[in-house]
């Protein structure tokens, strides 16, 4: 995927909702990313294998001046998830605030959007993710939140 697209150029906010097949593909919104120098928020509703821990390339090393917030829904705490969350926590110079879920919502048949929890994340592993990512953020502003 280039570095920068001229569609996603003038992006502000962004949500996607992406299926990965492996936890590497998370680098493919990394990329994304990277192609929206203007994207302030970024929400990710993510499904992703449970177990599967192949590793991809390399993290692009762009920094995202005006990324100031992130949602990461449907987070199992593997350590690609947590990979990809420390590297926006490390290019992210504008980043005020990081919330990760386990949870994760769906727009439905009837026109709501309804809750899913496939995967609920135990208090010490909630503990043990936040040690691991509070420490990473290029800003000294992020508000890091993890449920």
């Amino acid at each position: 995927m280039p570095a920068k697209m001229n569609m996603f150029s003038n992006l502000t906010m962004l949500t996607l909702l992406m299926t990965f097949k492996v936890q590497a593909d998370l680098q493919t919104v990394a990329h994304i990313i990277d192609a929206c120098p203007l994207l302030d928020l970024l929400h990710l509703l993510a499904r992703s294998p449970r177990y599967i821990e192949q590793r991809g390339g390399t993290w692009p090393c762009r920094h995202h001046s005006h990324l100031k917030g992130v949602a990461f829904d449907g987070f199992r705490g593997t350590r690609y998830e947590i990979e990809f969350a420390s590297y926006v926590l490390q290019t992210a110079a504008a980043l005020e605030k990081m919330c990760i879920y386990s949870k994760y919502g769906t727009f439905n048949e009837h026109f709501r959007w309804q809750d899913h929890v496939d995967y609920v994340m135990k208090n010490e592993g909630r503990r043990l993710i936040y040690k691991q990512l509070v420490g990473q953020a290029l800003s000294g502003k992020v508000e890091l939140i993890i449920e």
